[in-house]
């Protein structure tokens, strides 16, 4: 059962993710200004739409923490699994987004300045986020809070994404 404190911690690492996210979202955007790479811009909206997700998940965290009433006997620490239903709808959305940008942008090509830039930031997003969804798992399954395990699960898969974009 989730306990207040656990739940309290689970927001915590929530609200961590928002401001470690956004940092790097405009760390993306800003290689892909510098460096002219469309891959890298295309990292940037996907990550960009993670921090919804992250969003989602910090709410049902703190809608959990409210104290049962008179309609919900047992209080309301079933919206931190509504949370988690809702990011799995965001995730398959981006899979199937980046599936048919990807696709349609396969023939097509541009001409890439600064690219050490971009090969630095992507490198960093991908060891950056490896590690934090580690945690964020960690963190999870301590306080058995599924948004955070499904977070934690999404950002170790940026590891391949944020690699194939230093590809």
């Amino acid at each position: 059962m989730k306990t207040e404190n656990g739940l309290k911690k689970g927001e915590k690492v929530a609200r961590r993710a928002i401001w470690l996210e956004g940092f790097l979202v405009i760390s993306k955007f800003f290689a892909a200004f510098l460096s002219g790479s469309l891959v890298l811009k295309a990292d940037a909206i996907h990550s960009a739409s993670d921090i919804l997700s992250i969003v989602t998940s910090w709410l049902g965290l703190k809608i959990a923490q409210k104290k049962p009433s008179k309609k919900f006997h047992y209080g309301f620490y079933k919206a931190e699994n509504i949370g988690s239903l809702i990011i799995s709808f965001l995730i398959f959305f981006a899979f199937w987004k980046m599936i048919i940008d990807g696709y349609s942008r396969l023939f097509s090509f541009s001409s890439i300045k600064f690219a050490i830039v971009g090969l630095v930031v992507s490198l960093a997003d991908a060891l950056i986020l490896y590690f934090f969804g580690k945690y964020e798992i960690k963190v999870g399954k301590e306080i058995n809070a599924e948004s955070l395990i499904a977070m934690g699960k999404e950002n170790r898969t940026h590891l391949f994404s944020s690699m194939t974009v230093f590809v």
